[in-house]
């Protein structure tokens, strides 16, 4: 089937911007299997580099240049036209690189831990619950259900995996960006104070840690009955009240 892409609002340009700067900067490239990339691409990432390039490229240059700004009252749907458009442009060429599925595959990636505003917080207050799990465990109502999956959470939150992330992702703050590079983490610098680049190493960290978040609840949900699954809601809720986190935003996410 083919991939069906869809951009819900004008807000999403933002985070599109952040998958291809992870996607088109050379010294992400190591990181690529960390954050979940598919394995295919982040082999071969030669095709990721073009399909960023063709989207930082229309991007410059203004992918709606005939629209006269909110004095139209249909700029955002035309504009939101647009931004689909150029998403459908860019994944023409992955699919081209890497075939359908892989192309599926990264469009799910890139809505899972950037583009969907919901699910990447979902993605982040996970990680903050299970990462500091470890170290409350002793004093859980819920010992025996943490227990049982004591291996993937050693793997994907123990102390080695973390070691591992911060070397790697160390790497980028010590590479040298082409101009090309520079031009995809700069800002619109408007008012003192405004931010003049990305920081793509938290940017880098932040998609890695939501891997791992994922990865994990990928055992899990693999691993156990719907009823145990909802044990770890609870085990949500008895780790946030810790980390003195509101319990609204604690959720079973979705898995797919």
């Amino acid at each position: 089937m083919p991939l069906q892409i869809h951009v819900s609002d004008i807000q999403e340009m933002l985070y599109w911007r952040d998958v291809f700067r992870v996607l088109g900067i050379r010294s992400c490239q190591p990181l690529l299997d960390r954050m979940g990339v598919p394995s295919e691409m982040a082999r071969r990432p030669d095709g990721l580099l073009r399909a960023a390039n063709y989207f930082w490229e229309r991007d410059r240059e203004g992918i709606a240049p005939g629209l006269s700004g909110y004095s139209d009252p249909d700029f955002e749907e035309k504009y939101r036209t647009a931004i689909e458009g150029l998403i459908k442009g860019t994944f023409t060429i992955i699919v081209d690189a890497y075939g359908d599925d892989a192309a599926t595959d990264l469009y799910h990636w890139a809505r899972r831990f950037l583009v969907n505003q919901h699910n990447k917080s979902q993605w982040f207050t996970w990680y903050m619950l299970l990462s500091t799990l470890s170290q409350s465990k002793s004093d859980s109502q819920f010992q025996t259900e943490i227990a049982q999956l004591a291996d993937p959470l050693e793997e994907e939150f123990g102390f080695e995996t973390e070691e591992a992330d911060t070397q790697a992702i160390s790497r980028i703050e010590l590479a040298q960006l082409s101009p090309n590079e520079y031009k995809m983490i700069e800002l619109e610098v408007t008012q003192p104070g405004d931010f003049e680049t990305v920081d793509l190493s938290s940017l880098a960290r932040s998609v890695i840690h939501s891997n791992h978040t994922y990865r994990f609840w990928r055992v899990l949900s693999g691993s156990l009955e719907p009823s145990e699954v909802d044990t770890w809601l609870w085990i949500g809720y008895e780790q946030a009240e810790r980390l003195g986190m509101p319990a609204e935003e604690v959720e079973l996410p979705v898995v797919r």
